[in-house]
This record gives C-alpha cells, sequence and structure tokens, in this order.
C-alpha cells in the first residue's frame, strides 16, 4: 500500500508539472496554428491572375513582432508542409517553398504584424508568374498534367533561424495548358479535396493532460501496480 500511495504522489507531481510548464509556455507565446485554412480570391486563374491571400479575422502568430515573429506569403509542394521550414534567404525557404510576390517583384513578406501579432491584409495583387515559373517548376509534364501545393500565409521566428511556426493555407492544384491558353503555360484552381484539415487547439489540450494524469492515478489505485504516465 506504501508503494502505491508513493506512485498516485509520484503520478499526481508529474501532472501538475506538465500542466504548469503548459500554461507558463502558453503565457509566454499563444498557441501556433498549424495548417490553418486560408482561401485565395479570386478562386481560380492564370499566371499573371491577380489574387490575394484571405487569412481568418484575428489571425494571429505564436509571438508579436517585437518579440521577433514576422509574417510572410509563402506556396510549398503538397508533399512538403511548410511548417518547420526555414527562411534563409527571400525567396526560397529551406523545404522547397518559396515567398510569394506581386506586381513590381514585390515580396510578401517577411514583415510587420498588427499589435499582438495580428497578421496585416495580403497585397492584392500576387501573382504566380512573377517568380518566373514554368510548368516543369511547378512539377508539371504534358498539357493536362496537374500538381497540388499549398498556398498562403505563415509566420516566422525570427530568434529560430526563421523557422516558420503559423500557417494558414489554401490547397491549390496547377494544370499544364497550351501557351495560347496562357501566356506561362499553366492555370491554377483550389484542389478538389478541400483547403486543409484543421489543427488541435492548445485549448483542447489542456484538459485532455489533465484527464490523462487523473486516469492514470485511477489505474494505479485500482490495478495496485506500477505504471508510468507520460507527461506532454
Amino acid at each position: 500500500m506504501k508503494i502505491v500511495n508513493r506512485l498516485l504522489r509520484g503520478v499526481a507531481a508529474v501532472g501538475v508539472l506538465a500542466l504548469a510548464a503548459t500554461v507558463i509556455s502558453a503565457g509566454a507565446a499563444s498557441a501556433a496554428t498549424v495548417n490553418g485554412v486560408a482561401t485565395l480570391s479570386p478562386a481560380s486563374g492564370g499566371s499573371a491572375t491577380n489574387f490575394s491571400v484571405i487569412t481568418p479575422g484575428g489571425a494571429a502568430c505564436s509571438g508579436t513582432f517585437a518579440n521577433g515573429w514576422q509574417e510572410v506569403g509563402f506556396m510549398t509542394p503538397s508533399a512538403n508542409p511548410i511548417q518547420g521550414q526555414t527562411l534563409p534567404a527571400v525567396p526560397a525557404f529551406s523545404g522547397g517553398a518559396f515567398v510569394l510576390y506581386s506586381l513590381g517583384g514585390v515580396a510578401f513578406g517577411p514583415g510587420t504584424t498588427a499589435s499582438g501579432g495580428v497578421l496585416t491584409a495580403s497585397p492584392n495583387n500576387l501573382e504566380f508568374g512573377i517568380l518566373g515559373f514554368t510548368p516543369a517548376n511547378l512539377g508539371l509534364g504534358a498539357i493536362g498534367s496537374t500538381s497540388n501545393w499549398n498556398v498562403g500565409t505563415g509566420c516566422i521566428n525570427t530568434n529560430a533561424s526563421n523557422v516558420v511556426t503559423d500557417n494558414w493555407q489554401q490547397c491549390v492544384t496547377f494544370t499544364a495548358v497550351a501557351t495560347g491558353t496562357d501566356p506561362a503555360g499553366f492555370t491554377w484552381s483550389p484542389c478538389a479535396g478541400g483547403p486543409n484539415v484543421p489543427e488541435v487547439p492548445l485549448t483542447a489540450a489542456l484538459p485532455i493532460g489533465a484527464a490523462v494524469v487523473f486516469g492514470g492515478a485511477v489505474f494505479i489505485n485500482r490495478r495496485r501496480r506500477t505504471t508510468s504516465v507520460a507527461a506532454g
């Protein structure tokens, strides 16, 4: 019985420390948004179509501009998630992504956020053709072939090698077409499978973590045997 009591005290201590660490971390920076949903306006076009990236109202980086977070527009092959890529230098990320550009060759970031790390509106004259993409650059082959890319707005932490910490994106399908149809030989439209799978917010993880700790203690008390509880 003494062993069981010691184990219960240990489980409780681990649970308190894990939840305290989570709360402290949340206080330092808000929960990261991974694969949040963005939309492109207009929804489809060609290489020279002007578009903007629309993010949800109030969408914000994990931290503020004063603490090193900046926003940036990106496009990345769907097989290469933007989360965790770094931006050594504009325009190329470390994992195959590129910074978006607007007319006049102006990069969409990295740049300042609004108060509280809230994202600012994207330029309304972004173009895929600005970077000089060809069908081959986009992973396209013969006319009619397609490739999927995620396009959106992300946040980088300039105090951590410009790593992407948050992102909102729309899946876009590029299609190879004849140059008579589009000057660069491609068009784009939303992916058939939808934009994204939403992330699980940290606020949901906190009660789940508490339930796991409590459940582990009950299990030990009932079974009278040693078990381990994973924190985090």
